[in-house]
Parts: C-alpha cells; structure tokens; sequence
C-alpha cells in the first residue's frame, strides 16, 4: 500500500507541473502540512462516496484539494505520506467521512486497500 500511495503522489505531482512552477510555494510548516493531508482525505472520501474507486478517489481527492487551495507542486512535495502525522491526518479523515457519508460502501473500504 505504501508503494501505491508513493507513486499516486508521483502521478499527482506530476499532473500538476504544468499548472504552478515548482518554486512558487512557500515551505509549509507541520500544521499547514497536516491539514492539508486532512482536507485530501476528507476530498477522497467525497470522491468516494461519490462512487469512484477507491485509487481513483484518492487521486481526484488530492488534486482537488491542490488546485482548491490554490497550491502548487511544491506544497505536494511537502505531503510526505512517510510521516505518521500526515498519514493518519489523511486516513483519519478518508475513513470518518466515508463511514459518515457512505457507511454501506465504506464497510469494503479497508478491504479495498488491502488489496490495492
């Protein structure tokens, strides 16, 4: 799941070059870093719920929360999934609203990312 997780924030960042030069952005401190990682799991979790797959969910719900938020590739490169704040910032979110919105299709999610 880390690897998955690695190369979709590689594909996000990479469909965002284009849109804001790498250095625009400020460096974001640990707050600012986690509610961003918080704001895309809650965005994946309405992408979810919405009824994308769970991949597909992930990825709209993190370029979403980029361009939302008006931040470029640089801020993406700051989300480092590695760092246990981050990471359950994200997942804390993506599973509260998806159980909270969708509690019938949120019951596979972890089935679903166990097998990603």
């Amino acid at each position: 799941m880390k690897t998955w997780l690695s190369v979709g924030l590689a594909a996000v960042i990479v469909a965002l070059l284009p849109l804001r030069p790498v250095a625009s952005a400020s460096t974001l401190n640990q707050s600012q870093r986690q509610t961003i990682a918080a704001a895309m799991g809650s965005s994946s979790a309405a992408q979810y719920c919405a009824g994308s797959d769970l991949q597909s969910a992930i990825e709209k719900g993190m370029i979403k929360t980029l361009v939302a938020n008006d931040l470029g590739t640089s801020a993406m490169a700051q989300i480092d999934i590695a760092d246990e704040a981050i990471r359950l910032a994200f997942f804390e979110n993506l599973f509260a609203d998806a159980f909270a919105s969708c509690p019938g299709r949120a019951r596979t999610l972890w089935r679903q990312m166990l097998e990603m």
